[in-house]
């Protein structure tokens, strides 16, 4: 009688195991569909967004994907710069060029109240400003300190850009926070070709 029992319990158990079978690969099926869901804009400690970090790196693939997802473009990080300035900072005119081929802010300001055009004078980045030239960049914008692009290229001694720009139509009559003019920094750094510039474009002026 004990064996008999202990063969009718051991069935029982059997037929438990084999009646959950069906239920436990549902499960497990269900869970294989499971979709996860990942947040292209999320942001890490320093405000940084995937794009920025792809764009930092020069990570032209991520950044094709993104772009193909729909990241937003105008996501600014802790010093406020947004995915177009930074690409300005790096010297990489094809993003950057991608960036305004999908509609970036080219006269966005960062903390400091600087475009994407005063990165690429101050970096000497040439072939950048013909691209913010053709883009219609604002010329005139100014940051902090009340200084165009123009100031900063006259500050840089670049004659090359201080040209470009005077040529696009920058205001050589531009003066800053303190007062000072284009002239007086064109002095001031004793660029001879550069003073002649300027002086030129003021004389037409006046």
């Amino acid at each position: 009688m004990k064996v008999l029992t202990i063969i009718l319990v051991n069935l029982i158990v059997v037929l438990a195991l084999v009646s959950a079978v069906p239920i436990l690969t549902k499960k497990i099926n269900n869970t294989n569909n499971i979709k996860f869901s990942i947040d292209i804009n999320a942001k890490d400690e320093r405000d940084k967004s995937p794009l920025m970090i792809a764009v930092e790196n020069g990570d032209i693939n991520t950044v094709y994907s993104l772009f193909a997802k729909g990241v937003n473009l105008e996501a600014r990080d802790s010093n406020d710069r947004t995915v177009l300035i930074i690409a300005t900072q790096k010297d990489n005119e094809k993003i950057a060029k991608m960036l305004l081929t999908n509609g970036a802010n080219l006269n966005a300001k960062d903390y400091w109240e600087r475009t994407a055009l005063v990165y690429a004078v101050k970096n000497g980045n040439e072939r950048i400003i013909k691209l913010f030239l053709a883009n219609k960049v604002n010329l005139e914008a100014r940051d902090f300190l009340g200084r165009t692009a123009l100031i900063y290229a006259v500050k840089s001694g670049n004659k090359n850009i201080v040209n470009l720009l005077i040529t696009n139509g920058a205001n050589t009559a531009a003066m800053d926070n303190d007062n000072k003019t284009v002239l007086m920094y064109a002095i001031e750094e004793g660029n001879e070709d550069i003073i002649r510039m300027v002086k030129q474009k003021l004389e037409e002026k006046s």
